[in-house]
């Protein structure tokens, strides 16, 4: 009787572990009450009450498989295309995803989506208690195509280990998280702005490929100091040779006399010759 359970009770565990990791990585929408998204409101600072939503979705997005939730974000990308056809014939080229995120926040509110740019600026920042030990947080200013040079705010848990910390401008990132919310920031200018708050588990950065030079550097390097050899050579030479040229003339000025005269023609010339006879 008892060998029997066991096995059954060990059955039943791993069937309630599987269902729940499916729950965790369904292609169906979050469920709001569960990740408290009906507290959240749009154009605000981040308050106390959206905390909650806040971390319970930055809990879910660390343990969803990458493929599934960008499977998850193409296909809502798909959807709001569909409905807002105006939006893409007005931008001419491909969907504006951030102008719809800042348009209609309701509609992505807890909604996954895909972003690439490039970031302005890295920080670090510790977590504020929380039931999920979250305990360190990065955020991010993601500039994409169709932004117009604002930045959307990425909030992830993760960083790739050779991703740079700080203000510094970095290419070829690529996110996909939950849209939270429309949230407000003082930028430079000092103006209250709008920005979309995206968390995710991580981010992916495509380091540009190091170009290689055609030739090794020590090719170019000799082939640069042997024609500066050859150039000051070259140089050297037509300076000579002009020198000698105005030597030659100057030697050739010197030898120069003047044509002679004859004392006797000169005796029998009349320097200052009477006038003519009236």
């Amino acid at each position: 009787m008892t060998r029997s359970i066991v096995p059954a009770l060990l059955i039943l565990t791993v069937v309630a572990t599987v269902s729940a990791q499916q729950n965790r990585t369904s292609d169906g929408p979050l469920d709001p009450v569960r990740f408290h998204l009906d507290a959240v409101t749009d154009r605000t600072e981040l308050t106390y009450e959206e905390g909650a939503a806040y971390y319970a979705l930055l809990d879910h997005v660390r343990q969803v498989d990458p493929e599934t939730l960008r499977r998850q974000a193409a296909a809502f990308l798909a959807e709001r295309e569909q409905e807002r056809p105006d939006l893409t014939r007005r931008q001419g080229a491909g969907f504006p995803t951030f102008v719809d995120m800042l348009q209609h926040p309701d509609a992505w509110r807890g909604e996954p989506v895909t972003l690439s740019g490039h970031s302005l600026r890295v920080d670090r920042y510790a977590a504020a208690d929380n039931e999920f030990g979250i305990s360190d947080l990065y955020e991010m200013w993601l500039v994409t195509d169709d932004s117009q040079g604002h930045p959307a705010t990425v909030i992830f848990t993760d960083k790739p280990d050779d991703l740079p910390v700080g203000e510094e401008l970095v290419d070829g990132i690529r996110v996909t998280g939950y849209f939270l919310k429309l949230h407000t920031y003082s930028s430079r200018d000092d103006k209250v702005r709008l920005a979309p708050m995206i968390l995710a588990h991580t981010v992916r950065w495509r380091k540009p490929t190091p170009v290689q030079p055609p030739v090794p550097a020590w090719v170019a390097y000799v082939t640069i100091g042997v024609v500066c050899v050859v150039a000051i050579a070259v140089l050297w030479r037509v300076r000579g040779a002009d020198r000698a040229a105005r030597s030659r003339l100057m030697s050739d000025s010197n030898q120069f006399e003047p044509p002679r005269v004859d004392e006797a023609d000169l005796a029998s010339d009349d320097v200052f010759p009477a006038p003519p006879e009236a």
